[in-house]
């Protein structure tokens, strides 16, 4: 009974762990008095503050989404606009390898949204998005690809891309970057493939989530905190109303304490 009220009260845990203890001590007796402890224990709790797995979340920035969280009176207040990360990477439907590791190995972030520019149009649409996972994958085995040309070939298309003439020192300092760059994002290449790598195209509209979430750029953060519990999402494209790209919404920018700082911030700027 004792062991079932601290676990209650430290951790908020009510019948999973007073039914493990039931069925540890073999013995439905206790099964009373641990019902009546755990529910006092948890209320006492519950009071005093939060338990342990919460504390903990809040300690190590865990994006953590609670169903508690769709009522708080802020997220009527805020936009998409006002927490995302504006101007992310893009990339388009085909895209040189050396650029691909290039973006990778100084960009952090685990998702890329996927555009098109036509010809008749100033600004680009949202065709698509890709994770970081899927990119190192379709790299490393477009650079398998080239090393046997009797695999099967996937990932790729004609090059759009004129070939370049490497010349002295200055093509020895790209093959060295890229090099670097494969290093930093853990894919392997042999060195004479080094220098094709900025002429190889990899088509990534094939390897794509052709229908991303999105989410306007003027939307209410309640919206955008709905589609991340229901869905399950990691990244929400934000775009405007000609489905341009404006920005990236993750869970980790709509956690309470992250919306609580911009809410703070958007009331200074408004009052300055």
């Amino acid at each position: 009974v004792g062991a079932s009220a601290m676990v209650s009260g430290s951790s908020h845990n009510t019948i999973a762990f007073m039914m493990i203890l039931v069925e540890l001590t073999n013995d439905s007796t206790y099964l009373i008095p641990c019902i009546i402890t755990v529910i006092c224990a948890r209320a006492v709790s519950k009071m005093v503050g939060d338990g342990f797995y919460e504390l903990q979340v809040h300690r190590t920035n865990l994006p953590f989404l609670a169903q508690e969280d769709e009522k708080r009176p802020i997220l009527n207040v805020l936009t998409a606009e006002d927490v995302m990360t504006r101007d992310p990477f893009c990339f388009h439907g085909s895209e040189p390898a050396a650029y691909i590791a290039a973006v990778l190995a100084s960009c952090p972030h685990n998702g890329f949204p996927i555009v098109h520019t036509p010809m008749s149009r100033k600004s680009s649409y949202l065709i698509g998005f890709i994770t970081r996972e899927r990119l190192l994958s379709i790299l490393q085995r477009r650079i398998d690809e080239l090393q046997d040309p009797h695999a099967p070939r996937i990932n790729s298309m004609a090059s759009d891309f004129a070939p370049e003439s490497p010349v002295g020192g200055k093509a020895s300092q790209r093959t060295a970057k890229v090099l670097r760059n494969l290093d930093i994002v853990g894919i392997s290449c042999p060195h004479y493939l080094l220098p094709k790598l900025h002429t190889v195209p990899v088509d990534l509209r094939d390897n794509s989530d052709i229908c991303p979430n999105i989410v306007r750029e003027t939307a209410p953060i309640k919206v955008v905190l709905h589609v991340f519990l229901r869905l399950g999402a990691r990244h929400l494209t934000i775009v405007d109303d000609r489905q341009k790209v404006t920005g990236i919404v993750t869970r980790c920018d709509v956690t309470p304490h992250v919306l609580e700082k911009r809410f703070s911030a958007l009331t200074d700027n408004q009052r300055l």
